[in-house]
């Protein structure tokens, strides 16, 4: 029994030793304070404020051409998935494949997002995702018309709540961003990605509406994490070179090269790593056994190890980030022995990614004085630009931007900056409704993880921690450049949607 080793032994006396020392106790006065202090405070009356949007918004244009399609599509899906469940090929799906472990009805919809990530780089095509999303969309319309169920459109679309205000003013403000477009056409090509993302953040958010789906599904997002991180560690074993257009190796003489994964460049591994890691964690904090809980906890030190081998700075301070959202939303209390374990974890630092973290902030490292360079262009483009901007994807970027671009930063295809970004290409619209959008799931998740205690807690707090971490990376980055990352910034989202709405639920039936 794992519970019962000597390591585990050990860690449950240094456990207690901690909390019951003196330290530990002043700080959990001081925090508690805090808390406490929060509670009551203008601050919290403001933000929460903040996220009541939707309740102004019943009555928009948007609103109503929403509600008016809505109705449309729940009609349409009806018609189809009562064609389909007479077809033939559903038959022999049934017979096939129902109650398998990989193409089951709960299965399959989580198994396909599974395998768009771990298709390598070279294999890959951005049109994959589009198939994929409209696959998913095609299992959610089945999944709403299952006869056991005896649920109707009608009845489907009373339930339904509405999209959020400020994913329809995002999904708008996109739409101009391709009309006022210096270069339509490719514009129109990055769209296309912008829709299929649309559609796996609406397929997830509704498909998921059991604690049981959740649970296969956050399985599926596990194992996948875990394979990710076999192959990264993999490349480490064979060695990967270092890349000069990828790191200063002036600063870091000692670096070794970084590992990618299945992805383009180690950013891209990194930003997957960050959005899918609290969500690990949160499927082997949910298992039943203390020694399942200890096992699927251990194997999560790959995904740790590969996010550290992709040497993203921005990364490792959004995981730090990430950590901190998951234990205040989770227990607060347990945040001194997080700060006390990370603190006692300095020593063993490797040198190289100690060298490493020792260059964030440094405008001597060739990354960060390109990203200054390309920043300045950018502000002094949106002295023209910032209504509209210059329209969507890099090749209306590449267009404009070299007219205001200083030093050797003529041939960026974007700002290195997400909210940069979305005020470059879309204007103070797609500015407004990105931030809009960020901070509305992340409040939603925020204010439903108060509201449950079970172990279905650990998804709510997962889910938050999750847009937490890749918005904030978004000040260093431009996270949505590969598409796949979109991908799983958009598929995290519809997680965060659907917890919270779960949790509104459980909340209300507890009530009656």
């Amino acid at each position: 029994m794992l519970q019962s080793s000597i390591t585990a032994k050990f860690l449950k006396k240094l456990w207690y030793l901690l909390t019951d020392s003196l330290f530990y106790k002043i700080i959990l006065i001081f925090l508690s304070f805090i808390a406490e202090s929060y509670k009551t405070s203008y601050l919290r009356k403001f933000l929460l404020s903040l996220g009541c949007l939707d309740r102004f918004a019943d009555s928009s244009v948007f609103c109503k051409i929403y509600k008016s399609a809505k109705k449309v599509f729940y009609g349409l899906a009806m018609y189809i998935s009562e064609a389909a469940r007479r077809s033939f090929i559903l038959k022999i799906y049934n017979k096939l494949c129902l109650g398998s472990l990989l193409f089951g009805k709960k299965e399959l919809f989580a198994l396909l997002i599974s395998v768009m990530f771990l298709i390598p780089h070279s294999y890959w095509n951005n049109i994959y995702g589009l198939f994929i999303s409209l696959i998913l969309l095609v299992l959610y319309v089945f999944s709403i018309s299952d006869p056991d169920k005896n649920i109707n459109g009608n009845e489907l679309i009373m339930k339904d709540k509405h999209i959020p205000f400020s994913f329809l003013l995002f999904g708008f403000s996109i739409f101009i961003a391709v009309l006022t477009s210096n270069d339509i056409n490719d514009s129109l090509r990055v769209l296309f990605f912008f829709i299929a993302s649309f559609i796996m953040c609406f397929s997830v958010s509704r498909r998921i509406n059991t604690k049981e789906m959740l649970d296969c599904f956050m399985k599926f997002i596990y194992f996948t994490l875990i394979l990710m991180s076999f192959v990264s560690i993999g490349q480490r074993i064979l060695g990967v070179e270092a890349d000069a257009s990828l790191t200063d190796l002036t600063l870091n003489k000692d670096m070794p090269g970084r590992v990618f994964g299945t992805m383009d460049n180690p950013n891209n591994l990194a930003e997957y790593l960050t959005i899918f890691i609290p969500f690990g964690f949160a499927y082997s904090l949910n298992r039943k056994s203390a020694d399942q809980k200890l096992l699927y906890l251990v194997f999560m030190i790959f995904p740790i190890a590969s996010i550290l081998m992709t040497y993203a700075r921005s990364s490792w301070i959004a995981l730090a980030i990430v950590a901190v959202v998951y234990i205040v939303l989770y227990n607060y209390k347990l945040l001194p022995a997080f700060f006390i374990a990370g603190v006692a974890m300095i020593p063993f630092i490797p040198q190289n990614i100690y060298n490493r973290i020792l260059t964030i902030g440094n405008l001597k490292d060739s990354s960060s004085a390109y990203r200054i360079e390309i920043w300045s262009g950018c502000l002094e483009m949106l002295k023209k630009h910032w209504f509209t901007g210059v329209g969507l994807g890099p090749g209306a970027f590449g267009k404009i931007f070299p007219k205001y671009a200083f030093g050797e930063t003529t041939v960026v295809m974007h700002s290195h900056m997400q909210f940069m970004e979305m005020l470059v290409e879309g204007g103070i619209l797609c500015f407004i409704g990105y931030i809009a959008m960020a901070y509305g799931v992340i409040r939603a998740a925020c204010v439903a993880s108060a509201r449950v205690t079970d172990g279905f807690k650990h998804y709510v707090v997962a889910a938050a921690a999750s847009i937490s971490g890749i918005t904030l990376i978004g000040m260093f980055e431009y996270c949505w450049f590969y598409p796949r990352v979109m991908f799983a910034f958009f598929i995290s989202v519809g997680l965060c949607l659907a917890v919270s709405r779960m949790a509104e639920n459980s909340s209300e039936g507890n009530n009656d």
